[in-house]
């Protein structure tokens, strides 16, 4: 019988043979793996949005400061290999309330690597990460938006409850949203820790502000009754 790469559930048949040659073929059914469901919205209850920063190449003290003095919630998703370069920056970060999540050991394109490769990059950030920063990381980011049912499968061997994707950008050309239209409740902002990213982050917060938004944290529970999204979103 041949085994599917795949996570999906399958068909397959099955030829038996018996010792004096009879043959039989049985029709089978492969269970699919557990798999980890994506969100690209949040709970838009009392006018909530999420703001999530990538990687982690680039800390910036800037947004450290406002987090300190506003209490604003914030969640990093993490390269392993990049918080690795500053860990005193995201020690400071998690005691100022901010939440880290998984973003792989390297970034990769985990829909072009095998199951057991996909898993390791999850649980090995997972666990390493966690192991750092005294905090259990239960939410991942597929890098470049990409995923597949084998990407949330691996996410699910790797320990993780949730994957997040987003709605909305934030970068030195402005605010973009999924229905190009201004930011709306249960929105998840993404932007990335680069050079320039407390301007963004100010210039975000003012546009948040306009709509009477009100910056909430992320967990697992906060998608709630949100359908899961169906199709790699495209991005970095």
């Amino acid at each position: 019988m041949a085994v599917a790469k795949s996570p999906a559930r399958c068909q397959a048949r099955l030829r038996l043979t018996a010792e004096d040659g009879e043959q039989a073929v049985v029709r089978v059914t492969v269970p699919a793996l557990p798999e980890v469901p994506l969100y690209s919205f949040a709970s838009p209850a009392g006018r909530a949005i999420y703001i999530t920063v990538d990687d982690g190449w680039t800390p910036s003290p800037q947004v450290l400061d406002i987090m300190r003095r506003t209490h604003l919630p914030v969640t990093a998703f993490l390269i392993q290999q990049a918080a690795q370069r500053n860990l005193p920056y995201w020690r400071a970060f998690v005691a100022a309330g901010g939440t880290v999540g998984d973003h792989t050991v390297s970034h990769p394109d985990l829909t072009k690597l095998s199951l057991s490769q996909a898993t390791a990059q999850w649980g090995q950030a997972r666990q390493v990460l966690g192991r750092w920063l005294g905090r259990t990381l239960v939410m991942g980011r597929p890098p470049y938006g990409a995923f597949n049912l084998a990407v949330q499968a691996a996410a699910y061997r790797g320990g993780l409850k949730a994957l997040v994707g987003w709605s909305a950008t934030a970068d030195r050309d402005g605010i973009a949203t999924w229905n190009h239209k201004g930011l709306e409740a249960g929105e998840i902002v993404l932007l990335h820790w680069v050079p320039g990213l407390g301007q963004q982050m100010t210039k975000l917060l003012k546009a948040i502000h306009a709509k009477h938004l009100i910056p909430r944290p992320l967990t697992p529970a906060s998608f709630a009754d949100q359908a899961p999204q169906r199709h790699s979103l495209g991005g970095d």
